[in-house]
C-alpha cells in the first residue's frame, strides 16, 4: 500500500513527464514551422494565464483563503522581469537574462509578499480578502503612476526575438537552452 506522501511524488513525477513531453512536442513543432507566431503568442498567453489560476487555486481551493491580491503580485514580478532584462540587454544575452531575470521577479514578488503578509498574518475570511484588494489596487495605481512603467500604456524596450527568423527563439529563451 503506497503512502499518501509516495502517491503526491508519483503524481509529481507524472506531471514533470507530460509537461516535459509538451515541451519537446511543442519544439518540434516550432522548428518544422508547423505552430505560427501567433500561435506561439497564444500559448504563452495561455501559460501566463495557467500560472495565475494554479496560484490562485493553491490559496483559495487548498488552504481555503480568499485573496484578491494576485493581480498586484503579478504586476510587480512582470515589472521587475522586464526591467531587468531591459538593462541586462547587451551585456547579458536573452537566453540568460531572463531565466534570472524571472528569478528575481519571484524573488522580488516574495519580499512584497512577506510585506503584506507580515500584517495580514492574524485575519481570515474577508478581512484577509480586503487587505489584499487594496494592496492589488493601491499596486496599480502607483505602477500607473510611475513614468517608467508608461501608465496604462504597458512596458516598452522589453527585447523582441522574431518566431519567424529564429524557430527555436522560444524554447531558448524559455528554458535557457545553449545556443
Amino acid at each position: 500500500m503506497m503512502t499518501k506522501t509516495k502517491k503526491r511524488a508519483l503524481a509529481s513525477l507524472c506531471t514533470l513527464i507530460v509537461v516535459a513531453c509538451a515541451f519537446f512536442v511543442m519544439r518540434g513543432l516550432i522548428e518544422q514551422g508547423i505552430i505560427t507566431s501567433g500561435n506561439v503568442s497564444l500559448i504563452n498567453f495561455i501559460g501566463i494565464n495557467i500560472i495565475a489560476a494554479v496560484s490562485l487555486n493553491l490559496v483559495t481551493g487548498v488552504l481555503g483563503q480568499l485573496v484578491l491580491g494576485h493581480a498586484g503580485f503579478m504586476l510587480v514580478g512582470a515589472y521587475t522581469a522586464a526591467i531587468f532584462v531591459n538593462t541586462m540587454e547587451g551585456s547579458l544575452e536573452l537566453t540568460m537574462a531572463l531565466p534570472v531575470g524571472l528569478a528575481l521577479a519571484g524573488l522580488v514578488s516574495a519580499v512584497f509578499g512577506i510585506a503584506i503578509g507580515i500584517p495580514a498574518l492574524r485575519l481570515r475570511g474577508d478581512y484577509l480578502a480586503i487587505i489584499t484588494l487594496g494592496f492589488g489596487e493601491i499596486i496599480r495605481v502607483v505602477a500607473n503612476a510611475l513614468s517608467f512603467t508608461n501608465g496604462a500604456k504597458g512596458y516598452r524596450g522589453f527585447p523582441n526575438f522574431s518566431i519567424r527568423r529564429e524557430p527555436v527563439a522560444l524554447a531558448k529563451v524559455q528554458f535557457a537552452l545553449p545556443t
